[in-house]
């Protein structure tokens, strides 16, 4: 083995220069401890790194194909691996363990979509014996109840532990505030957006500085214009019913009440024109009941020619394609609002409800269109002012948002910056953290 010098030892001051040197490690996974060595007749002091692969740990509930919390952390994976790190993810099975796979993750099946108490410890345990296996450095959750389970096993093993918030948690008791503080109990906590960062600050009383944004990124390789065939464009339409001259607003999304589909139908009934139809795209789930509403409101307002229900579609590039206008109408703040910046990912101009993750993604007058959540007449003026523009119009709109996606929400810029979390809190890159040697010495 190597021995370095104690100005080039990783952790002390040389990580980059031992990097050079001719191991098969990143500079950024230098791993202390170091065992120290006195040599020759001057007694010089050398250090000899023990080194081994930083191991990353994801934890959520289960590998579905829809969920966008699943989406990311499968990204953020396959980036793991991409650095030269070893990633592992905790889940219940599901469609995309065989994506982890591929990508060369380890996945440890264990029932994290249960949520009740009982279950939650009996994971904790797995997850600590999982830990103590492989010999993980850091433990990344990304949804409560898997949280509460990695939190726990991070305390028995003296693992770092670090949570990203994807969105807003309800807050009707006391007893639901705690459940939802264990997404802030790590040194570090990750935010997907600014206007989540202000929320954990101001709900759970967490330091400005201790909270990394990574903003909500795309695969932009995927969500690309180029990638759709114009004829399935054509062939969509065509079962639309929708000749060139009749523009598709397009909404994207689970079809639960907070999507405000009822403000964007009431709206829409208000315009003084019918050359658009309106391309519902999502699954109600359980929430049937709104469904039915939505399609009842549909028949009262007499739009049931204007409103296509399209149902849960895979491959929303297409849906994309095909609009000419997409529409995010929540009216409850989007904590990222990841339909908009698809829709500018593939050269789509926006209309949104101006809250949220929405001010932050969408550049009014640039890229899209924001309006008053609270104010139906405010959205009818902006799709009228979208329809009355031409189709070059619209397309420069669209051209301007691609650009404005391609330099700021990237699936690579996501999750360098949860990357760059890692390795704060691990002392990797920056003040180095005891966490690690301390476990060593528990167990």
């Amino acid at each position: 083995m190597k021995s370095l010098p104690l100005a080039e030892a990783p952790g002390i001051g040389g990580g980059a220069k031992f990097a050079k040197s001719g191991y098969p490690v990143k500079a950024s996974f230098m791993h202390p401890p170091v065992r120290r060595f006195h040599l020759g007749p001057s007694r010089q002091t050398f250090y000899t790194p023990c080194m081994k692969r930083l191991k990353i740990l994801q934890v959520i509930p289960a590998l579905g194909q829809q969920g966008g919390v699943e989406r990311v952390a499968v990204e953020m994976a396959a980036f793991i691996v991409e650095r030269g790190a070893g990633s592992y993810v905790a889940a219940a099975n599901g469609p995309l363990a065989e994506q982890l796979a591929r990508q060369g993750t380890i996945h440890l099946p264990l029932p994290l979509h249960r949520r009740n108490p009982a279950t939650i410890v009996a994971n904790a345990i797995r997850l600590a014996r999982h830990i103590r296996r492989h010999d993980i450095d850091l433990v990344h959750a990304r949804s409560r109840g898997p949280a509460w389970s990695a939190y726990l096993a991070c305390q028995w093993t003296g693992t770092q532990f670090i949570a990203t918030f994807h969105g807003i948690y309800g807050q009707q008791n006391r007893l639901k505030h705690v459940y939802n503080s264990v997404m802030a109990k790590g040194r570090r906590t990750i935010a997907c957006s600014e206007f989540i960062k202000q929320h954990i600050i101001e709900q759970y009383g967490v330091d400005e500085q201790n909270i990394t944004v990574a903003a909500g990124g795309l695969d932009t390789d995927r969500i690309a214009p180029e990638h759709v065939d114009p004829a399935d464009v054509d062939r969509l339409r065509s079962e639309w019913g929708c000749p060139p001259e009749t523009a598709v607003l397009l909404s994207l999304g689970r079809i639960t009440r907070l999507k405000g589909h009822a403000m964007l139908l009431s709206a829409l009934a208000a315009l003084g024109r019918r050359d658009w139809k309106l391309v519902i795209v999502g699954d109600a789930g359980n929430k049937r009941a709104y469904f039915d509403e939505i399609r009842q409101l549909v028949n009262e307002l007499k739009l049931d020619e204007q409103v296509i229900f399209a149902g849960a579609q895979d491959d929303v590039a297409l849906y994309y394609a095909a609009c000419d206008v997409a529409i995010s109408s929540s009216i409850e703040p989007e904590s990222f609002g990841r339909v908009a910046v698809e829709a500018q990912a593939m050269g789509r101009p926006v209309i949104a409800t101006a809250h949220g993750g929405s001010l932050e993604t969408i550049r009014h007058g640039e890229t899209g269109l924001l309006v008053d959540p609270l104010d139906p007449a405010a959205m009818t003026a902006a799709c009228e002012r979208m329809l009355a523009w031409s189709p070059a119009e619209r397309a420069e709109m669209g051209a301007r948002g691609r650009r404005w996606v391609l330099e700021q929400f990237t699936v690579e810029q996501m999750c360098g910056a949860e990357f760059a979390a890692y390795e704060q809190l691990l002392g990797l890159g920056g003040k180095r953290s005891t966490a690690p040697a301390e476990r060593g010495e528990a167990a």
